[in-house]
């Protein structure tokens, strides 16, 4: 069996959902668990224009539907929670 060697990446938490799924924070990169788009809003009333809701929304509706957005559903990762750490919050 083969051993893997060498650092994990560091993974950076979604604002939204909270898995460590990005590489860096605030450059437009999406997240694969909750398809957020990491804008650099952080705060539950932040306004993220690329997500049109605020943070607060987001978390509401991956809490109600698995996904920032009912209708991003079909572009999230269904095993993404399972691939990724969860940061607490």
């Amino acid at each position: 069996m083969s051993e893997i060697s060498g650092e994990p990446a560091t993974l950076f938490a979604c604002p939204c959902c909270h898995y460590r799924t990005l590489t860096s924070q605030g450059a437009y990169e999406i997240c694969t668990v909750c398809f957020w788009e990491d804008d650099g809003a952080s705060e539950p009333d932040d306004n993220s224009s690329p997500n049109h809701m605020s943070v607060a929304q987001g978390q509401i509706n991956f809490a109600k539907f698995g996904a920032c957005d009912r209708d991003m559903l079909n572009h999230v990762d269904p095993e993404g929670k399972h691939k990724y750490l969860r940061a607490s919050h």
